[in-house]
């Protein structure tokens, strides 16, 4: 059946950038244009760069498959009932990405960080114990051994702790899930995002117009090198997260995310967020 186009954000940064805007209103990405949060746009614009990395008709990966288990969280074997991992992937750059036999991902066993330094926006914050890369359909999200996930419920992925780390966690799960089907963006829009008053209409408006109600991207198997706690207040109640996502030839593209601390988790705030901007540079920034 054929749909319409999902309209553009009315933000201006497709405007600026007329290959993403291209690829933000075709068909087949109208559920990216509709999650008006930044990473989205983040990653809808690397992937417009990264557009030669090849994809199988399964729309997984060309790259080599990886063979090396991660040292920090070891791959187990696959188990009935849906828990374990089958054989890694890699990405486009060569990472590691485990393949988790439930398409939701695998929750890794969680043993408390050591102790870590006060919050300082001025220095780099910890990064989380025990990082693996997941993917999750079509998308890839990062989970920790320090702080969460711990449950998976239905399509979304909860239990970050009250960290910089959790925020950091949690702003690119929910966000990777959004971008693979329309039923994900609803759900996380219910459970998972705070919206202004009017963007959430907004944003179902342009969903249910799109038709992109079971659409999987397949274009998404990236991830950001790096993050950079940009605030973190004193209660803990608000954060924003900055993630720099390899281009190549040294640069990396930078979008932020904003979180808040609401009802025992944390969730994304959906606000108009910067357009990203191209860094050359991690200095200052927290490696997974």
């Amino acid at each position: 059946m054929k749909t319409s186009p999902t309209p553009p954000p009315e933000d201006g940064f497709l405007d600026e950038h007329p290959k993403i805007k291209w690829l933000a209103t075709s068909r087949t990405t109208g559920v990216a244009a509709v999650a008006f949060v930044g990473i989205v746009a983040l990653l809808v614009a690397v992937i417009v760069v990264r557009a030669n990395i090849g994809t199988d008709d399964r729309g997984q990966g060309t790259a080599q498959l990886a063979t090396t288990p991660s040292a920090a969280a070891p791959i187990t074997p696959s188990a009935p009932g849906g828990s374990g991992f089958g054989p890694s992937i890699a990405d486009g750059l060569g990472r590691e990405i485990a393949m988790p036999v439930d398409e939701q991902g695998q929750i890794l066993p969680q043993t408390p960080p050591p102790d870590r330094p006060a919050f300082d926006p001025a220095v780099p914050v910890p990064a989380p114990e025990g990082v693996m890369w997941q993917r999750i359909g079509a998308t890839v999200a990062p989970f920790s051994t320090s702080d969460g996930p711990t449950r998976i419920d239905g399509r979304l992925a909860f239990g970050f702790a009250h960290t910089p780390q959790g925020a950091a966690l949690a702003g690119w799960q929910i966000t990777a899930r959004m971008l693979r089907s329309g039923d994900d963006v609803r759900e996380a829009y219910a459970r998972q995002i705070v919206a202004d008053p009017g963007r959430e209409a907004a944003t179902m408006n342009r969903l249910e117009a799109s038709g992109e109600s079971d659409f999987r991207t397949g274009k998404a198997l990236i991830f950001p090198e790096a993050f950079r706690v940009a605030s973190y207040n004193e209660n803990g109640t608000f954060a924003v997260v900055r993630y720099a996502t390899p281009l190549g030839g040294g640069t990396w593209s930078a979008g932020q995310a904003a979180l808040t601390w609401d009802d025992g988790q944390w969730k994304l705030r959906d606000t108009p967020a910067p357009a990203t901007t191209t860094i050359s540079s991690l200095a200052g920034w927290t490696r997974w």
